[in-house]
């Protein structure tokens, strides 16, 4: 199983890495203050920064791809960080970077598909209307999850 990296794409502020003992870039392991350091650099209270869990393969549990994370925020305690944070691979982020529309534009697209769909004879046209069905599809399941999320870190 390929591991998430997007989540761990977080990095101390400039100079702060330096005095943090790990060479990986969510800095699990962090050198002792250096939490502190990152918080107070940003200049934003611990309760204010928030997790979100990005690119997680749906096997896969947060605690246990992150768990040097866990196990930092039950030590130092200066973040919040929700399991349920997760936002999870999804066929969508890739045909989006592929496509000119956003989630929203997808979801709001007016046109009846699967009425399309019944009326179209031509193979290619079906086949096009197919995919802007199962982009449909998944532009609703990405959505729910994004609202999940947010309401997790809001909890």
């Amino acid at each position: 199983t390929r591991k998430s990296s997007s989540a761990s794409s977080f990095l101390a502020p400039s100079g702060a890495q330096d005095h943090c003992s790990s060479s990986h870039p969510v800095q699990p392991a962090l050198g002792a203050g250096c939490g502190e350091l990152i918080s107070a650099s940003l200049g934003v209270p611990p309760e204010k920064i928030r997790v979100v869990f990005n690119m997680v393969e749906a096997d896969e549990a947060p605690e246990r791809l992150f768990a040097g994370l866990f196990e930092y925020h039950a030590a130092e305690g200066l973040f919040t960080l929700r399991p349920g944070a997760v936002v999870s691979m999804n066929d969508l982020y890739g045909r989006l970077r592929a496509s000119s529309q956003t989630i929203a534009e997808i979801l709001s697209d007016p046109d009846d598909l699967k009425e399309m769909l019944k009326k179209s004879s031509d193979p290619e046209e079906r086949l096009l209307i197919s995919r802007r069905i199962a982009l449909r599809r998944l532009a609703a399941g990405v959505t729910e999850e994004l609202d999940a999320v947010f309401k997790s870190l809001l909890a």
